[in-house]
C-alpha cells in the first residue's frame, strides 16, 4: 500500500508588535521632521508602503473646551498586520502655541490626558478594534512634546499600563524655568514614572536666557548631553531642533544624513555622542541594542511614583516576554524557552489575572 505524505511549511510569522508614538513641541506639527522620522522607523520593518502609519490629532474649540483626539490612517491599509511595529504621529499643533507671541495653547497635562484616553479605548486607530495601550509603547517627544509624553506615560500608569520606553529630545516644558521669555504655561515638569521600563534623554544648552531654548537632563533617564559646538556645525538654524535631527540620524541601518529639511553636520557622531550605530535609536525595541542600566527600571534607577486612579477590573494587567533579541526558527511540536515578567496590581491582594503560556 502506498501512503502519500503532504508537508506544508509554515509561513514566516511575527508575533510581537509594538507602537512607536512620535510628537513635536511648540510652533510645530507632524508635517516635516515628525513624518520623516516616522517613515525612517517604519522602514526598519520592510518596504515603507507596507508599514502601518497613523496620525492622531488633538484639538479643542479654541476656548479651553474638552480636547478631542481623532485618528486616521496615512497611506494604504496594512495587508496582513505582519509588521512588527505600528507608527503613530501625534499632532497637537493647534494646542502647542505658535510664534511670535505664544498663541493659543493648552498644558501638556491636558493634552496627555486626552491622548491617554484615546489609547486606552477600543478603536484607538482605524483597522484595529482593540486599544493600542495593550501593546508595548515607545514614546518619543521633542521640546514641549517631551513633557507631553512624560505625562502620557504617567496617565497610562494610573491605569496600570507599562510603557516599554520613552525618549526625550531636548525636553523643554514651558513651566517658567529656563525660559528666556518668562512664559509659564503650567506644563508638567519632566518625570520618569514607575511604570516606565526604560527612558533615555538627549539634550543640549546654549544658556537658560538664550532664545534657542535649552533642554535639560531628566532624573531616572539615561542622559546624554550633546555638544552645542558640534551641533552648531550643520543642521538647523537653532540647535534645539538639531537634537531631533541628531536622533533621526541614529535610525538605521541604512542611516540617513537628512530629515528632508536639514542635513547632519560633520563630527556629529564622534564620541561621546556617537558612533551613531551604538546609541540613540540603538536602544529601541526594534533595534534591540543593549540598554544602559542607568535608564532601566530593572537597574534600580530612580522612578517617580504613580498612583492607580482605577480599581478592580479597570486596572490593566501586564505581561512581557523578554530575552528574545533576534529572529529564530522553530519546528512544529518543539518548545520555546522564554522569560516572562508580569504584574497584577488588583487592590487588596485579590489577584484576577490569568496568564497562560503554551497550550
Amino acid at each position: 500500500m502506498c501512503v502519500g505524505v503532504f508537508i506544508e511549511a509554515l509561513e514566516s510569522r511575527r508575533l510581537f508588535t509594538g507602537v512607536t508614538l512620535i510628537t513635536h513641541g511648540f510652533n510645530s506639527s507632524v508635517d516635516g521632521w515628525v513624518t520623516e522620522m516616522g517613515d525612517a522607523i517604519a522602514s526598519q520593518n520592510g518596504p515603507l508602503a507596507l508599514q502601518p502609519i497613523y496620525k492622531m490629532t488633538a484639538s479643542d474649540d479654541g476656548k479651553g473646551g474638552p480636547i478631542g483626539v481623532a485618528s486616521e490612517r496615512l497611506g494604504a491599509a496594512p495587508a496582513d498586520w505582519s509588521s512588527t511595529e505600528i507608527i503613530v504621529l501625534l499632532d497637537w499643533g493647534q494646542l502647542a502655541g505658535k510664534l511670535p507671541f505664544g498663541g493659543y495653547h493648552r498644558t501638556t497635562q491636558d493634552v496627555a490626558a486626552a491622548v491617554a484616553n484615546k489609547l486606552l479605548n477600543a478603536m484607538s486607530i482605524p483597522d484595529l478594534a482593540t486599544p493600542l495601550a495593550q501593546l508595548p509603547f515607545h514614546l518619543v517627544g521633542h521640546s514641549r512634546g517631551a513633557s507631553l509624553v512624560s505625562e502620557l506615560a504617567g496617565d497610562l500608569g494610573q491605569r496600570g499600563v507599562w510603557v516599554d520606553q520613552e525618549t526625550f529630545l531636548d525636553p523643554h516644558p514651558v513651566d517658567g524655568i529656563r525660559d528666556p521669555l518668562n512664559f509659564n504655561w503650567g506644563d508638567a515638569p519632566m518625570h520618569v514614572y514607575d511604570n516606565v521600563l526604560f527612558a533615555d534623554d538627549y539634550w543640549r544648552t546654549q544658556g537658560d536666557t538664550n532664545l534657542d531654548f535649552t533642554g535639560e537632563p531628566v532624573n531616572g533617564a539615561h542622559n546624554l548631553q550633546l555638544s552645542e559646538a558640534v551641533l552648531s556645525n550643520g543642521g538647523y538654524s537653532i540647535e534645539h531642533s538639531d537634537v531631533h535631527l541628531w536622533y533621526h540620524g541614529t535610525i538605521g541601518p541604512p542611516f540617513s544624513d537628512t530629515d528632508g529639511s536639514a542635513t547632519i553636520g560633520p563630527n556629529w557622531y564622534d564620541p561621546p555622542q556617537g558612533p551613531r550605530e551604538s546609541l540613540g535609536w540603538h536602544y529601541s525595541r526594534i533595534a534591540r541594542g543593549t540598554r544602559p542600566s542607568d535608564g532601566l527600571k530593572s537597574g534600580g534607577t530612580f522612578r517617580d511614583p504613580v498612583t492607580l486612579s482605577v480599581s478592580g477590573p479597570a486596572v490593566w494587567d501586564d505581561v512581557q516576554i523578554s530575552g528574545l533579541s533576534s529572529d529564530f526558527s522553530v519546528s512544529q511540536g518543539s518548545t520555546i524557552p522564554v522569560t516572562v515578567n508580569f504584574e497584577d496590581r488588583s487592590a487588596g491582594g485579590s489577584r484576577d489575572a490569568v496568564i497562560t503560556i503554551g497550550r
